[in-house]
């Protein structure tokens, strides 16, 4: 269960029970991040017996965690200033990707200003993603970073969409491009359509 708490950049803020954050979403390495337990009574710690039979955790990457630890103050503390970026190149694709044909997944819901999810015209998007990868603009195909899927998406199904992941592009960014860059994008979606 969740209750609202207050507002924050127009969107509710929530209460959160449980959370798992992966650093290489705040910036930081891949392969560390941590968890936020709410009620600590329910849990229980796996760090004990022999690694060598695989009944607890390796040893540490220290330098990962204190990696991510960097990477979450540093983006802690520019979040206003990379919000109002990601705002900034958001309100200029979707409208351009809009005029090219493409049809904008949750246009008028409340959502994060850094990730634009769109259903491809014409082609399909696994081609598009490649020939924009190409070009030196990485998206990534469906609804997830890095997805190779071309078959169904449990969330398009869930969402009530017709099509698969290969007719879905999902363009992101952490706030370090402005409307510029939204513009080069575009005319590099442009040239492959």
């Amino acid at each position: 269960m969740t209750q609202e708490i207050g507002k924050s950049h127009g969107a509710s803020v929530r209460t959160v029970d449980f959370a798992a954050f992966g650093a290489h979403k705040f910036g930081g390495p891949v392969g560390v991040g941590f968890l936020y337990v709410k009620e600590t009574e329910y849990w229980e710690e796996f760090g004990c017996g022999s690694r060598y039979v695989l009944d607890r955790p390796g040893t540490p990457d220290v330098s990962a965690v204190i990696g991510a630890a960097a990477a979450l103050k540093e983006a802690d503390s520019t979040l206003d200033e990379r919000h109002d970026r990601m705002k900034e190149f958001r309100d200029v694709l979707e409208p351009g990707l809009k005029e090219m044909g493409f049809v904008v997944i949750g246009e008028t819901a409340p959502r994060c200003p850094g990730t634009t999810f769109v259903k491809v015209p014409k082609r399909k998007a696994g081609m598009l993603m490649t020939d924009l990868g190409n070009d030196g603009v990485h998206v990534g195909l469906g609804s997830a970073c890095g997805a190779m899927s071309m078959g169904p998406s449990p969330l398009i199904e869930a969402l009530g969409l017709d099509g698969d992941a290969n007719d879905y592009l999902r363009i992101s960014q952490f706030g370090h491009y402005g409307a510029d860059s939204a513009k080069l994008v575009l005319s590099k979606i442009r040239r492959y359509l």
